[in-house]
């Protein structure tokens, strides 16, 4: 067994290993540990990309081109943005599970919870029914077109569209108590009598997906430059729409990257594919504890006001995920009590008495209306330049040359498609890019045919 620490963030775990292979066979795990395996399905791309690129465990493989797809996004410069908003919201993607996963014992994501939220400065817009709020302090108000950059402190509490405060004790997701078997691909079932070797084959779950809305028929235009002599992909030329669908990978959550990789039936995601399939099988009151926490793992919802209009693939975005109550820290407000709603970044006056905040507060039933935006982050003006492993940057004639001088390319050696861009291409770009640094070319080149 492994040796135990006193430090809360280890868990102990039974491991049976291959002598002669030195190969993990099986583990033995709590409910704790599996609580933190399961909520990797919670997490954004983008975090998890985050997280890899700081550990420095040298058997730590790449994730495809997903890290230079996250670089690529954190160096570009604001005047590519529709505005200073889209980048941060961008950068930092959560889902309705992050209060959740913030309880875990063997937490993962050190990503640090919003304190701090921002209002108009114009004080007339807080006497209306309610400040519209941000969570970054250069987003404009929706009343007067003010920085919203008045400083709003809260002590909150999470409470549900039930209207009960949520509660956190023993583990998060999966039932206190239990002990389960942990695969070497990932495949956990509880420790049960008959759980013996045979089991270990797993079973797999029909029709998992199978209900699930298609991507619409949007299509986009890609032109890509080529090597004549050998048909090689050198890189493309992007309008906004393809920057922010590929852009938008980072802020899919795990969870919905393998349902929609598992219902194109991708091989190249057996290990999550078998947790996916894992919390699938578990039972609802034996295993985990309620359909709506076996929902949030499978079926992870975004929690943001908009949503990228060029975005091709049916995500899930909570529409009223959370309330959370406090009292403004800014003096002519601060004896108003507000409701905030995580979503929809609005800030509904309760009360303006002094007395404490109540511990339980009931959704209005008015507030179901989806108010959500779609909207293009980036500017329409601007064309990008997109390596094969998804290195992107504003085009110019520059940068072409740069790279046909690294790739050994003459000019007269080269020649321009155009490609169609739509639901199937973007799913097998998404694929390529996270076991791949050929990304553009596995994803769209593979067996086809141009006339030279």
């Amino acid at each position: 067994m492994a040796a135990t620490s006193a430090n809360e963030d280890n868990i102990s775990l039974r491991v049976m290993v291959h002598k002669q292979e030195n190969k993990v066979i099986f583990a033995e795990a709590d409910s704790n540990f599996v609580d933190t395996l399961f909520s990797l399905m919670t997490l954004p791309m983008a975090t998890i990309v985050r997280l890899m690129k700081k550990c420095h465990d040298q058997n730590l493989k790449a994730l495809g081109s997903f890290t230079n797809l996250y670089q690529s996004r954190m160096d570009l410069s604001l005047s590519h943005f529709s505005k200073e908003e889209s980048k941060f919201m961008m950068l930092n993607p959560r889902t309705s599970s992050f209060d959740h996963c913030r309880k875990l014992q063997l937490k993962i994501d050190d990503t640090e919870p919003i304190a701090n939220y921002f209002i108009c400065r114009n004080v007339s817009c807080s006497q209306r029914v309610g400040p519209f709020f941000s969570t970054c302090n250069f987003d404009r108000c929706s009343y007067c077109g003010a920085l919203m950059d008045r400083e709003s402190k809260y002590e909150a509490s999470t409470v549900h569209n039930t209207g009960q405060v949520a509660c956190f004790d023993g583990s998060v997701f999966v039932c206190d108590g239990l002990t389960f078997i942990i695969t070497d691909d990932l495949r956990v079932m509880p420790k049960t009598s008959d759980s013996n070797i045979l089991l270990l084959g797993g079973s797999s779950v029909q029709n998992l997906v199978s209900n699930e809305t298609g991507t619409n028929a949007k299509k986009m235009k890609l032109k890509v430059a080529l090597q004549k002599s050998t048909s090689k992909f050198l890189f493309a030329e992007a309008d906004e729409d393809f920057v922010e669908l590929v852009f938008g990978f980072l802020e899919i959550p795990l969870g919905t990257v393998i349902r929609k990789l598992k219902m194109n039936g991708s091989t190249s995601i057996d290990g999550f594919g078998n947790l996916f399939t894992s919390i699938s099988n578990m039972k609802v009151g034996n295993h985990i504890k309620s359909h709506d926490l076996k929902d949030m793992l499978l079926n992870p919802q975004l929690e943001q006001k908009s949503i990228s209009q060029h975005q091709i693939f049916p995500l899930n975005v909570a529409n009223s995920s959370q309330d959370h109550q406090g009292r403004c820290a800014h003096r002519p407000c601060s004896k108003k009590t507000w409701r905030r709603n995580s979503t929809k970044r609005h800030l509904i006056k309760l009360s303006y008495s002094s007395q404490s905040i109540p511990q339980t507060i009931i959704s209005d039933t008015t507030e179901s209306k989806d108010s959500r935006v779609q909207e293009s982050f980036l500017k329409a003006s601007v064309k990008f330049m997109v390596t094969d492993d998804l290195v992107i940057t504003p085009l110019s004639f520059v940068s072409a040359i740069a790279v046909l001088n690294k790739l050994n390319v003459l000019v007269d050696d080269v020649e321009e498609h155009e490609l169609s861009i739509g639901g199937e291409e973007g799913v097998k770009i998404l694929e390529a890019g996270l076991r791949s640094s050929s990304t553009l070319s596995d994803a769209l080149l593979n067996g086809k045919k141009f006339k030279l």
